[in-house]
């Protein structure tokens, strides 16, 4: 997202999770990030206002965003993190330029051990992002990257807008592992985060959504909404 556009969207950016919905799903989301990224050196590609962050603990949490409204919104919410643990970057991952800011800043502050993407790898055009994920990270290093899958345009409106916008028909199960596989990453797996039907996670109680989702985490991933795609550097 431009800067723009970033202000706008960073003050109803965790309102827009703060849902029945977005809290269901954050638990399944915790459930398959924590055991990689908890103390853990983790750079977060796309990181918003620090989602993962948040979830997972990690010990060095460098965000890289594009907007600088949720860089500056992330340093300024609550956090269980020391303030010398949360480095920066700003840069848009589509461009060269980007993805060599991510580089450098990895090669000053050391490889990380586990690089993420959260909500962010459908709006990631260019298989050079796969191949820089690659390069940061350390030998047994692990990349988990998630993203919405076309199903997502069968998703109900969100606040921040109309969420059929908010995936890439590029983005499919297939393509990530093929991506991920061409970046040299092994033992490449999807694993699905939700495919219960929107109408029904309205009308259930959030417990029993929650319990839906990680039974639906044995369906296909491609039948389910969005999804993450984990791989090891050997």
């Amino acid at each position: 997202m431009v800067n723009g556009y970033g202000k706008q969207v960073a003050e109803t950016y965790n309102a827009f999770y703060d849902t029945k919905i977005g809290r269901s799903e954050d638990k399944v989301i915790k459930s398959i990030f924590r055991p990689f990224a908890r103390s853990a050196v983790v750079v977060d590609l796309g990181a918003g206002t620090g989602l993962i962050k948040h979830l997972c603990e990690p010990f060095i949490y460098v965000a890289v965003d594009q907007s600088s409204q949720m860089m500056s919104d992330l340093v300024s919410s609550s956090s269980r993190i020391e303030p010398g643990h949360v480095s920066q970057v700003e840069a848009d991952l589509n461009t060269l330029e980007g993805r060599k800011r991510v580089v450098e800043h990895s090669t000053y502050l050391g490889s990380a051990e586990t690089v993420t993407a959260l909500w962010a790898l459908h709006a990631f055009h260019d298989q050079a992002v796969y191949n820089m994920a690659f390069e940061i990270l350390t030998e047994n290093g692990y990349a988990l990257l998630h993203g919405n899958l076309p199903l997502r345009r069968f998703r109900a409106p969100g606040a921040t807008g109309n969420v059929t916008d908010d995936y890439n028909a590029a983005c499919t199960a297939k393509a990530m592992k093929e991506a991920m596989k061409l970046a040299g990453f092994q033992g490449v797996r999807l694993i699905g985060c939700n495919a219960v039907p929107d109408w029904l996670s309205r009308v259930l109680p959030e417990k029993v959504i929650s319990r839906l989702m990680r039974a639906t985490r044995f369906i296909p991933a491609r039948y389910h909404y969005h999804a993450v795609v984990i791989g090891r550097k050997p």
